[in-house]
């Protein structure tokens, strides 16, 4: 079991470490004109509620797609499932974090934080123990 949390883990590693290259590379990140100069026109506010229901989204369809594992599958069949469901919920942040970057750099500190969120949903053992073998 623990050989496959390394792969989700590795998986979930990667993504990461893409954002933060991502907005090392393009965003500029090092300078606090985008945490200053922060305006709310209507086009930012679209953006930031569509930020909020993307992350509210990935949660929904990962807590879907867990509900989708019953106690008498085998523990690899679970760990696909809970794999499948965390690769939905990583995409969909992913996807958020880079659309900041590329539509609406004014709002760099958001994908920062969307980082940051991403980083503390990281797959332990515990969180599998506590997200499928409960239902053992």
């Amino acid at each position: 079991m623990k050989a496959k949390l390394k792969n989700i883990q590795g998986l979930h590693t990667a993504i990461c470490l893409a954002i933060l290259i991502a907005y090392g590379m393009l965003g500029n990140i090092t300078s606090f004109e985008s945490v200053t100069s922060l305006r709310l026109d209507p086009t930012s506010v679209i953006s930031l509620v569509g930020l909020l229901l993307s992350i509210r989204f990935s949660q929904y369809l990962y807590k879907r797609q867990l509900k989708n594992i019953n106690a008498q599958q085998r523990l690899e069949e679970k760990i696909l499932l809970y794999q499948t469901a965390s690769i939905i919920r990583w995409a969909i942040i992913e996807a958020a974090a880079f659309l900041i970057l590329f539509l609406d750099p004014n709002f760099i500190l958001f994908g920062v934080f969307i980082l940051l969120y991403l980083l503390w949903i990281r797959p332990t053992e515990d969180q599998f123990r506590r997200c499928v073998l409960k239902k053992v």
